[in-house]
């Protein structure tokens, strides 16, 4: 039966509430006072009857339900008194009716708001509630389980979130029906299936573990949940039941009532004394508002950065990210950025990230160093087998892998060619080969992989990604060096850095470390765990694969900071403390002159700023919850930004980031690195202005100088005049000896060409003329070339303004200063 659209409306006095009502309470929503009208168990009729009263005093249906037997089906409902889009329902049709209803109204501008279905077969029948609404739609149903899923994924990749459902038909034969809408608020989201009401309560478990609230739990009436999970969080709290008669519901609805709660989701399925109702509770709707925060030293110059991950993290819906900088082997921006509600942990700069397949970078980095030390033994032609004991492959090429082929990604495996096997990522069916318990070990996945699985092309030939291949590679620096890959890594190079934080992560959620974030992937999902034996269902980063496993291929967990420490020593060349240079070169050269971005263990990307092409080593990475990218330039310009969601890092970020650093008019002169607990990878000279000799004095008294800004390398001296005539033209002499000129002993009295008591204090090889102000005031800057010789070099500077009147020169002359260049070394 269809009732008649209703108008917004905001009723001055409060409505009489029909008997029928089961219960009513006052709650906040969004800060103001509003009625709250619930009931359950109602009859067709009685719901119609409740539907005309409350709409027309102002009531909207949040939360709808209908169960029982179809054609005497029982109704509960919430209804709160608020204005808004107008709005329809109906209740007790025919899926053809349904579908009439769907395209007579959505013809008008109005979407299905919410849907209720109960029965099977013929006997199946729909209730729910149109509501005025432009914003994109749509909307299926009768369909499968499958279909359902195709939907919510198609959705998704559209934009879309689910924003109603129902489940019914039959045990045998379940059905769905779904509403989505255009996902303007940009909120996460997941759904999830369960069984009976005993998977339900293990799959909330988990869906809470990954920090996401129930805002819709539907139920059939063969028990079979379906339920819609959000990343956000209401204010003031939420609580949750689920498989409750009608009077245990009625019980904890009063309770609640009594809290200052209602049900912003009421739901029922089954019939007479076997009904059960699912609810949410909370005492308001409204959703905790985010805030965005930066922590770590905030440097003016280089606020374009904090401006553009801020502005990612926004629009992403990103909660936690870090950004370290580095720029000629210094540590120069460390932030950490949250935006979340006030309650989420504050991330810092040094808070650690799984980095995902950034590791292999870090891979890269530790067999380069075990080829170097090992003195031609270990090498780019050395096969992958020979460094384990006899096995036979099923696939005699296997036997010609060689460590480049695994470095560049050349091993033989291909996950997108049949059989499509990543096996880091195949636990079970590794497992099932062995006839053995999960978790799995490198070692099954190795001999499964060698033992079972044939190759998809021959090593050498083709390039295609290969996780397993850098897992292998870390086998390899285990048995060069009879310990841990972890151990092998910090030995060679995190340790010679004076960096301690990263480490090989855990899967679960209990191996998570209190300095670690907290991971939220794009799209919230719950997965069975395969870091335990039994297989609890958990949030899909928190066990979804073994994160050990992946040590050398993705396993790294450290912070920015700590990465950024490695790409400065990478960036001093022949001086890097890690790896030689001929070694370096070699890990960054291309392999096959058909893939010149494919380097050992890194990508190349080419950018384009200022007329030039410059290429970027990096490597970008990702799981879900997870997205990091590490870049690194020829001249020194580096960026590690780690982000805890999966929204993918790759070309655009490094040419926008590359593009802010080309527009850094100068760089800080500081290093941040003790500040996050890492040691300078250079010394620095500090810069001095030392003043010596005596001015002479003029018309305007003696003219002053000094010596002020940064006097070191990559900066800029500034020296500045005072005490000069109004608008005197100056002579600045600039010279590196201040005791010979030519054949002249300095200080050089100029007393002998009429300008007495001044004196010559520089022996000038340069010469620039400028010219006081109305104040007798001037300045010269003098930059400093970026040059690690000229620290210690010292610059001297003398001015001599023009004053006709003083002496028969004409000019009268300042005091000396010695500037002493300082920089970092």
């Amino acid at each position: 039966m269809l009732s008649k659209p209703t108008s917004p409306r905001s009723p001055a006095r409060s409505p009489a509430i029909p008997a029928a009502l089961a219960w009513l309470i006052l709650s906040p929503i969004g800060g103001l006072a509003a009625q709250v009208a619930a009931y359950h168990d109602q009859t067709a009729a009685q719901h119609q009857a409740q539907f005309d009263s409350l709409s027309r005093q102002g009531y909207r249906p949040i939360s709808l339900s209908m169960y029982d037997n179809p054609t005497s089906a029982r109704y509960a409902a919430v209804w709160v008194r608020r204005g808004g889009p107008a709005f329809v329902g109906f209740h007790g049709v025919t899926a053809a009716g349904y579908q009439t209803l769907f395209s007579t109204w959505t013809a008008q501008g109005y979407a299905p708001r919410l849907l209720a279905a109960t029965g099977a077969g013929t006997s199946i029948r729909f209730a729910g509630v149109f509501e005025q609404d432009a914003t994109p739609t749509w909307a299926v149903h009768d369909v499968s389980a499958a279909t359902f899923d195709t939907n919510c994924h198609n959705a998704r990749l559209q934009g879309f979130i689910l924003t109603a459902a129902c489940v019914y038909g039959s045990a045998a034969a379940p059905l769905f029906a779904g509403v989505w809408q255009r996902n303007d608020r940009n909120v996460q989201w997941g759904y999830g299936h369960s069984a009976n009401a005993t998977e339900y309560q293990l799959h909330f478990g988990a869906w809470t573990q990954g920090w996401l609230r129930p805002t819709w739990v539907t139920l059939s009436s063969y028990g079979r949940y379906l339920s819609i999970w959000h990343d956000n969080q209401i204010q003031g709290g939420w609580i949750a039941g689920h498989d409750m008669t009608s009077s245990s519901y009625q019980q904890v609805v009063q309770a609640q009532a009594n809290a200052g709660n209602y049900p912003i989701c009421a739901q029922a399925g089954g019939s007479g004394a076997a009904t059960r109702f699912a609810a949410v509770f909370a005492p308001s709707e409204a959703v905790v508002p985010r805030t965005f925060t930066a922590t770590g030293v905030s440097v003016a110059g280089l606020a374009a950065f904090d401006d553009y991950v801020r502005n990612m993290m926004v629009a992403g819906n990103v909660r936690a990210g870090s950004l370290a900088v580095v720029k000629d082997g210094r540590l120069m921006l460390a932030r950490g950025y949250t935006w979340a509600e006030a309650t989420y942990p504050v991330t810092q700069p040094t808070s650690l990230f799984r980095i995902a397949s950034s590791s292999k970078a870090l891979t890269g980095v530790a067999m380069h160093r075990a080829m170097e030390r090992s003195l031609g033994t270990v090498h780019d032609g050395r096969t992958m087998l020979s460094f384990f004991r006899p096995i036979t492959p099923i696939d005699a090429r296997t036997n010609n892998i060689r460590l480049v082929d695994l470095l560049t990604h050349r091993g033989g495996w291909h996950s997108g060619r049949p059989p499509r096997i990543d096996p880091v990522f195949l636990d079970v069916p590794v497992a099932t080969y062995h006839a053995s318990a999960l978790p799995v070990s490198k070692d099954e996945i190795y001999r499964y992989m060698t033992l079972a699985q044939p190759l998809q092309f021959t090593p050498g030939a083709e390039e295609a990604y290969s996780n397993y291949g850098f897992m292998m590679l870390g086998e390899v620096l285990e048995a060069i060096n009879g310990t841990s890959y972890e151990a092998v890594v910090k030995r060679d190079v995190f340790t010679p850095l004076g960096v301690v934080r990263p480490k090989i992560g855990g899967s679960t959620f209990a191996q998570i470390g209190t300095d670690e974030v907290r991971y939220h992937p794009r799209n919230p999902y719950i997965w069975r765990s395969v870091a335990h034996a039994v297989q609890p269902w958990v949030p899909g980063a928190y066990g979804d694969w073994n994160h050990r496993n992946l040590d050398a291929a993705g396993g790294w967990v450290l912070a920015t900071c700590d990465y950024a420490k490695v790409l400065a020593a990478l960036s001093r060349g022949d001086d890097c403390p890690i790896l030689g240079g001929p070694w370096l070169d070699h890990m960054w050269s291309a392999n096959v002159a058909s893939a010149p971005d494919t380097l050992r263990g890194w990508w190349r990307y080419p950018v384009t700023s200022q007329g030039r092409t410059k290429y970027v080593r990096n490597h970008n990475g990702g799981v879900p919850g997870t997205a990091a990218m590490i870049a690194l330039r020829d001249d020194g310009f580096g960026f590690c930004l780690f982000l805890n969601s999966d929204r993918g890092l790759g070309g655009v970020e490094i040419g926008a980031l590359s593009l802010i650093a080309d527009q850094v008019a100068q760089w800080p002169n500081h290093d941040l690195f003790p500040g996050v607990g890492i040691p300078s990878l250079r010394t620095r000279l500090i810069g001095t202005f030392t003043p010596f000799g005596a001015a002479c004095s003029g018309t305007a008294g003696a003219p002053g100088l000094s010596g002020r800004g940064s006097p070191e390398t990559g900066q800029v001296a500034t020296y500045a005049v005072g005490g000069a005539p109004v608008n005197a033209p100056l002579l600045w002499l600039i010279g590196f000896s201040r005791t010979q000129w030519n054949s002249l002993s300095l200080p050089l009295s100029l007393a002998p060409w009429g300008a007495s008591g001044c004196s010559l204090l520089v022996a000038p090889q340069v010469v620039i003329v400028g010219q006081a102000s109305a104040a007798g005031i001037g300045s010269l800057d003098l930059p400093l070339p970026d040059n690690v010789s000229l620290i210690d070099l010292h610059v001297f500077a003398q001015v001599a303004p023009l004053d006709l009147p003083a002496n028969a020169m004409g000019l009268v002359y300042s005091r000396g200063i010695d500037t002493r260049i300082g920089g970092w070394r």
